[in-house]
């Protein structure tokens, strides 16, 4: 069974992204890092952030099989928290001893675990993840996507996403 790392943020950990995670991990195992509770600091040019917790997500991401990326959309994007942990990507192409671990995460998938007040998920929402994919190598398996308040409503899609991630 294949290991799906959950990197998660919200602005309420229990919120309706949460329960959809919950959902997903009655059918499957799910390991979840709640972004929120990192310090994770903004991509700096100068590499003044070294002493975060990026390279301990790095690390955990590279232990995994799967990674899934679970966000609700605010105006068409993830959470800051979310947005920060993409900007520090950057320092795969940047910082040397980070380059060879960079190039690691093409074996893995991606997916995208959402919620927002709208029926389907955001073209936009997705192209940032889907580019950011591409560009590093890491292949892109889909996403689950519920509306908010409809999450009991969606058990197949639930039930359908698990077995693709198992």
């Amino acid at each position: 069974m294949p290991n799906n790392l959950v990197l998660f943020s919200s602005a309420r950990e229990q919120g309706n992204t949460r329960r959809l995670l919950n959902a997903i991990e009655k059918q499957t195992p799910l390991d979840v890092v709640y972004l929120n509770a990192l310090n994770l600091l903004p991509y700096d040019y100068d590499y003044k952030n070294t002493n975060d917790d990026f390279q301990r997500v790095l690390d955990r991401m590279l232990r995994c099989d799967n990674l899934i990326f679970a966000s609700p959309i605010y105006w068409y994007s993830p959470t800051s928290q979310m947005k920060t942990l993409l900007d520090r990507f950057t320092d795969f192409l940047d910082i040397p001893s980070l380059k060879e671990k960079g190039k690691l995460l093409r074996n893995k998938t991606a997916y995208l675990v959402t919620t927002s007040s709208q029926i389907s998920i955001d073209a936009t929402f997705v192209s940032i993840f889907e580019r950011t994919f591409d560009y590093l190598g890491i292949k892109y398996g889909g996403a689950l996507h519920c509306q908010q308040s409809f999450i009991e409503h969606e058990t197949l899609n639930i039930e359908m996403f698990a077995r693709q991630i198992s």
